[in-house]
């Protein structure tokens, strides 16, 4: 299989010569024919459309506000392919290498420069979907099942939108660019002061959201005044969490609980694709299993509802959980036909 690194040097070759004055009509045909492997063209698509977004930074405003319209007036970007005359091709690579790297590097700076509150990108996830997400910061995001989130980083701030769902964050260290994480109403606001933070957020509905810590603090605060009255403090009020600690945002308030760092990677299994449950109820352990999977989960008899689930699980795996509970948890399980069988409903009853 062809490595991702020699398609782009390849695809950056191919856009130096087709800049050129000296580009055949041999060597269009011969470009043509490797284009039509859809991965190849995606390539050269990308570092072309990279090509000409570094050529236009020049009217792209700094940092600082001031523009200096001769910046880059006197710099030669452009490429020429070298003379081969040994039909080795290798100073051509060289060159092609080199201006491979100029492109990424530009692009990057001129993504730092340009970057705009429309330049949000957007991850989502599909129900027992999962993704780990890098950011350009140094930052990680692993985003759970049916979860959404935007994220925005601008040379001054770092920036990312909770829409639904759950995902752990570790949060690389910058102090001059805070990083912010909001969900419905709250904005998480990650201390700089720690060498690194870890924290994961979900939101449950529109107005509550929990928020652990697992490594360094951050302070949580309603992200608008408006919303204030909902916490009812002032909007000045703020609390912190630290390492260990979990707060259950509400309408009537902030619930902190220490929890501890065992506790929360237990949680913390679905990183894994594991679901680890320590004495929650029933009811707790189906809701839990819900989220991850089509074919639903219902407890139908009030009697077994608050019986006592320990174990770890495959999350997308409820048939599996289905007949542990069968077999250990004294349950009775009937599944109800559906024409989806990726979807259903399982219902659950005490066996006796």
């Amino acid at each position: 299989m062809t490595r991702a690194t020699d398609i782009e040097q390849r695809a950056s070759e191919w856009i130096i010569r087709s800049e050129g004055g000296d580009f055949t009509d041999g060597q269009r045909v011969e470009m043509e024919r490797w284009l039509t492997e859809p991965r190849n063209r995606i390539t050269f698509l990308r570092i072309r459309e990279a090509w000409r977004r570094a050529g236009r930074m020049r009217s792209a405003r700094p940092l600082d506000g001031n523009v200096d319209p001769d910046l880059l007036k006197s710099a030669d970007l452009t490429f020429r392919a070298a003379v081969d005359t040994n039909g080795s091709g290798w100073p051509f690579r060289v060159a092609a290498g080199a201006a491979l790297s100029l492109i990424l590097y530009l692009v990057g700076l001129a993504g730092w420069i340009t970057l705009s509150p429309s330049d949000w990108i957007k991850y989502t996830t599909s129900i027992g979907g999962y993704e780990n997400i890098a950011l350009a910061d140094g930052s990680g995001i692993q985003l759970n099942t049916d979860s959404e989130i935007k994220a925005r980083l601008t040379p001054r701030v770092r920036e990312v939108q909770l829409i639904r769902g759950e995902a752990l964050f570790k949060v690389a260290n910058d102090r001059h660019r805070p990083f912010t994480i909001k969900a419905a109403n709250v904005a998480v606001y990650v201390n700089q002061a720690d060498d690194a933070s870890a924290l994961v957020v979900r939101l449950r509905a529109p107005s509550a959201i929990d928020v652990s810590v697992t490594r360094g603090s951050v302070v949580l605060e309603p992200s608008e005044r408006l919303f204030d009255l909902a916490f009812r403090h002032s909007a000045a009020a703020t609390s912190t969490i630290v390492e260990g600690d979990t707060a259950a945002i509400r309408p009537e308030g902030v619930h902190l609980t220490r929890v501890g760092l065992d506790e929360l990677n237990r949680k913390l299994s679905w990183t894994a694709g594991l679901l680890s449950f320590q004495g929650e109820t029933l009811a707790e352990v189906t809701d839990e299993f819900n989220r991850y999977n089509r074919k639903h989960l219902l407890v139908t008899d009030p009697s077994i509802a608050n019986r006592r689930i320990g174990g770890a699980f495959q999350a997308t795996d409820p048939d599996s959980f289905v007949s542990a509970l069968r077999k250990g948890f004294g349950v009775r399980a009937q599944e109800l036909p559906q024409e989806n069988s990726d979807a259903g409903v399982i219902r659950l009853t005490s066996a006796k």
